[in-house]
């Protein structure tokens, strides 16, 4: 049957703005795309870090860029709703990632300990809806080719919308699955935890290191006959977090270090302490628990290289989580690593654990040296 000749056809979207470019062509979401990426995304990232700095959150900078999105399909009329929550959420994604990046650069300068990378990785993922590469445009895919039925303006309704009603979540997880799946084990494959080696001849014997007092976290000052002495060599503020392969940060967690002293020289009963052949100022070993949020910190000397071995700090974890685990630290870059034996049994995925990234300390911090590091224990 045909159509009644009165009849008329559908109409078309009005563009207010004839400078506009069609709706759903290539040069739209294109617009959508830089708008929200390069302009909305950073001044939300701006009040994003202002708000980590000031109250403690960033949600408001996602805000923020949410509401100038609406704005910009202003010229589509109500039609143009599904593109605003497009640019809205590619808008709050890259200012979210701004927030935490500005977050983590001023950790660095300040000499704080830095999240795990596997953390920060999964962070980054989790913002774009765990997505992998694609993530930060999974978000304003799924809302726009679900073309979900709330206004412009409410692209966080949206996605709460979509993550709760079970028909809308199977939706989005077959059309768009791959990016949640590829971010999970993203996340998941660059948690490894340290790799084990041997205890090594060195490790100072309970009974012998009783003796002694002083075997704190500091192994740069010794306490002698009254006086107080002071390491040579570099000085390292070395900071690490205890976290396990799950995410989870190690409270209480008992950690060692033993290293040699500028001259080469071990704390060890069987290595003579003659005048001159050691360090007296330095104190050989230290100790330090993990606090709530896994974070350590000690202070001691640059590794130095000895006959067979290249610069490195011997370590023990203790917890009852996982029970105990040795390694050794190396310093990155360092060019003796490459004739190490023990550097070269380890696999490349097994050297990036145990490498520390040394970086200059301030002037006034009375250290040479900063190292952050993030020690991956097995998970109990």
């Amino acid at each position: 049957m045909s159509a009644p000749a009165n009849a008329s056809p559908a109409a078309l979207p009005t563009i207010r703005w004839g400078w506009l470019p069609p709706m759903n062509s290539p040069r739209y979401y294109l617009m959508l795309a830089v708008l929200g990426i390069f302009i909305l995304g950073p001044l939300g990232g701006v009040t994003a870090s202002y708000m980590n700095f000031s109250i403690g959150f960033f949600v408001g900078g996602q805000v923020l860029a949410g509401i100038l999105g609406s704005t910009v399909t202003l010229g589509y009329g109500p039609e143009g709703k599904h593109g605003a929550n497009y640019m809205q959420t590619a808008a709050a994604s890259v200012a979210g990632m701004a927030g935490m990046g500005v977050l983590i650069q001023a950790m660095v300068w300040m000499g704080l300990p830095q999240p795990p990378l596997w953390q920060l990785m999964l962070f980054m993922g989790a913002i774009g809806m765990f997505g992998a590469g694609v993530g930060m445009l999974y978000t304003p895919i799924l809302v726009d080719r679900l073309q979900l039925t709330f206004p412009s303006g409410l692209a966080v309704a949206n996605i709460l919308r979509a993550l709760t009603d079970p028909v809308l979540l199977k939706r989005s997880v077959s059309r768009l699955g791959t990016g949640v799946g590829l971010g999970l084990l993203g996340g998941l494959g660059s948690a490894k935890p340290v790799s084990y080696t041997h205890l090594g001849p060195f490790y100072p014997p309970r009974a012998w290191r009783q003796r002694w007092a002083d075997w704190d976290a500091d192994l740069t000052r010794v306490v002698q006959d009254g006086q107080t002495l002071t390491a040579r060599g570099e000085h390292l503020g070395l900071a690490a977090v205890v976290a396990d392969t799950r995410g989870r940060v190690i409270d209480g967690a008992e950690v060692e270090i033993w290293q040699c002293d500028v001259l080469a020289h071990y704390r060890h009963p069987r290595v003579p302490q003659q005048a001159g052949g050691f360090d007296p100022g330095f104190q050989g070993l230290g100790l330090a628990r993990s606090d709530a949020s896994g974070a350590l910190r000690f202070r001691t000397i640059r590794p130095v290289a000895y006959p067979g071995r290249t610069p490195h700090i011997h370590l023990k974890v203790r917890h009852a989580s996982f029970g105990e685990l040795t390694t050794q630290l190396f310093v990155d870059g360092e060019p003796g690593n490459a004739r190490d034996f023990l550097w070269r049994q380890l696999d490349e995925a097994d050297r990036a654990p145990l490498a520390m990234r040394l970086q200059p300390a301030p002037a006034d911090s009375g250290l040479r040296w900063l190292a952050q590091h993030t020690l991956v224990v097995p998970a109990g």
